[in-house]
């Protein structure tokens, strides 16, 4: 296991070299590739879980992400210090900074009316999609919302729901 913030920095940047691959490769706006990054996130570790290799199918999916940013890197031969002095990106990393502190400090009570943190703590307990014999109410179908949300949180050390809190408000402003 590794650190829950090390962690969610490595997913962050997974989501970002998904969602630079749609902005390139298809030639969409930003705002559509972040959302459609999301949506592959999701069927990925659904289709994983379905299947049977969640931990697989999440481990691929932020190894490749991540190869694909660095590969876009290398061939548009974007130096790091020529990225960081994008204005709109450095906009866009303030709102994130922003958002990721005033999370850590939110706490919605009672936000598990509708079964989500349960299967989100069922998840990543069991490293597994929960089943009959597992702890939550409802087991009768598996939550693709759950599923993103266990990609943030999967492989950190610590379940923190305020991590999870921050990527649903990631997925909602995409």
């Amino acid at each position: 296991m590794i650190s829950s913030n090390l962690y969610l920095l490595i997913s962050l940047i997974s989501l970002s070299g998904i969602s630079y691959f749609f902005y390139n490769f298809f030639n969409i706006k930003f705002n559509y590739s972040l959302a459609f990054s999301f949506s592959t996130i999701g069927i990925i570790t659904y289709l994983s879980a379905i299947f049977g290799f969640l931990s697989i199918g999440i481990f691929l999916t932020n190894f490749f992400g991540i190869l694909i940013l660095i590969f876009f890197f290398f061939k548009k031969k974007i130096l790091l210090k020529n990225f960081l002095s994008n204005e709109n990106l450095k906009f866009i990393l303030l709102i994130l900074s922003s958002w990721y502190f005033f999370s850590h400090f939110l706490f919605i009570k009672e936000w598990d009316e509708f079964y989500w943190a349960q299967y989100i703590k069922s998840i990543y307990s069991e490293r597994s999609v929960y089943n009959i014999d597992s702890p939550v109410l409802m087991p009768r179908r598996i939550s693709g919302i759950s599923l993103l949300q266990s990609y943030f949180v999967y492989f950190g050390k610590d379940f923190i729901e305020q991590k999870i809190i921050f990527v649903m408000g990631l997925f909602f402003f995409s």
